[in-house]
């Protein structure tokens, strides 16, 4: 039996995080680790580049840019993990033809599923050669088969499982946030490009885009006011924060450690619309201050309560 397109880009992001920790414990006087990190960057980009073209959208980066190492990390990871979210839950996309221009100028078309299996295979070719210049370093190489991550199930991102039904028969879904924006097209290529999200779907005046398992609704002058907030939770919440800066995203606050209990940092969108970004306390940091929505930082104080930065 074959793998799965979705096995195949949880495969490929597996590998990226064990290709990229071989390449940071590069000697930084390697002779290799030019020609590593070159081969790494346009790894990264040419998955930046296919999710471009089956988003519709025009991509940030040319197929060979100049990236430093966490950058090119953060393009691959948010790149793939775009990728994986167009057929995590349903896999009709997998059949959808896609008409691009390759980098020559010639006019093709391919399935979904033909290009994330070209993604995962281009991917795992180039990290064959970064294997070898690790080598060549006098480092490990970085076992990044698709067998090994077969055999260690253990090591890989685990799904939370669905929650038991709570009524007989009754089976409400998750939320889906609807936020009004003034321009479809603008919001859309902001999302996909400075905070990492796919385009599920788009129809007229509406469009739903959608990262890991976080979908919005954009909808064109219609269906709420500019300013909503919206809370969404992740794994790292700096690691995300650092991303969105590398992307160019319109940032608000920084992570910091916030008396309820979470870490959270704030970014925003050309609306003005506000997405906290939350994730477990960082130990050992005390709590910081509080951004609020009239722009006014609050400080809390020993007593449980709050005081204004002036």
């Amino acid at each position: 039996m074959t793998a799965s397109p979705l096995a195949l880009l949880d495969h490929a992001l597996w590998a990226d995080a064990r290709s990229h920790a071989m390449l940071a414990a590069l000697p930084a006087d390697a002779p290799e680790r030019d020609e590593a990190l070159r081969l790494y960057a346009h790894l990264a980009a040419a998955a930046h580049v296919w999710h471009a073209r089956i988003a519709g959208t025009e991509p940030r980066h040319p197929v060979w840019p100049t990236l430093a190492l966490d950058e090119a990390q953060a393009l691959a990871r948010a790149s793939l993990a775009a990728l994986r979210a167009l057929v995590a839950d349903d896999p009709a996309p997998l059949a959808r033809p896609v008409t691009y221009r390759t980098s020559t100028g010639a006019e093709c078309t391919n399935t979904v599923a033909e290009i994330v299996t070209h993604v995962a295979l281009h991917a795992s070719h180039h990290r064959g050669q970064l294997a070898l210049l690790a080598r060549r370093a006098g480092e490990a190489p970085a076992a990044t088969d698709y067998i090994v991550f077969a055999r260690e199930p253990a090591t890989h991102a685990a799904e939370p499982a669905p929650a038991a039904d709570a009524g007989e028969g009754l089976d409400i879904g998750g939320a889906l946030p609807i936020l009004r924006v003034a321009d479809l097209a603008a919001s859309v290529t902001y999302y996909v490009d400075r905070l990492g999200f796919a385009v599920e779907w788009r129809d007229g005046l509406a469009a739903s885009v959608r990262r890991d398992r976080a979908s919005i609704m954009l909808v064109a002058g219609d269906q709420g006011h500019a300013g909503t907030w919206l809370w969404l939770s992740t794994r790292d919440v700096d690691a995300l924060y650092a991303e969105f800066g590398a992307r160019g995203a319109m940032l608000r606050h920084p992570p910091t450690n916030l008396r309820w209990g979470s870490r959270e940092c704030q970014v925003r969108d050309p609306d003005g619309h506000v997405l906290r970004f939350g994730s477990d306390l960082r130990a050992g940091e005390p709590m910081g201050e509080w951004l609020d929505g009239a722009e006014r930082r609050w400080i809390p104080t020993d007593d449980g309560g709050w005081r204004e930065r002036v």
